[in-house]
């Protein structure tokens, strides 16, 4: 880690891939400055990095920045996010629905679903 003392940006230091040296032999290659609003991913299959935004309201990321992350193949779609069970699926507000699971209220817009659903 190497920090600028006057300002406190940081920088993280890495070993490039490929083996690439200087003349006596060590190597370093100084990355982007860190941030807290984006989230640096490296893909092990292709070597590409990327960043990922980080909402700092919420200290959240969107599933669907995902997408852009590729694999080696041609016809390779982008990354899928899965998270079975829900476990970590953050939870958002809404103006459209409600729900009150120990209280068993479900509306959408305002109306209580159970009668939606029984309405002709």
């Amino acid at each position: 880690m190497l920090e600028n003392k006057e300002t406190g940006q940081q920088w993280q230091l890495t070993a490039p891939s490929g083996g690439a040296t200087t003349k006596n032999g060590h190597f370093v290659v100084l990355q982007t400055p860190l941030s807290t609003s984006t989230l640096t991913v490296l893909d092990n299959r292709t070597g590409k990095t990327y960043e990922i935004p980080i909402d700092p309201k919420g200290s959240t990321i969107n599933a669907t920045s995902f997408e852009q992350i590729k694999g080696p193949g041609p016809s390779q779609h982008g990354l899928l996010v899965y998270d079975p069970a829900y476990t970590n699926t953050a939870v958002a507000k809404s103006a459209i629905c409600f729900i009150d699971g120990d209280e068993g209220i479900l509306r959408y817009r305002g109306k209580q679903v159970i009668r939606l659903t029984h309405a002709d």
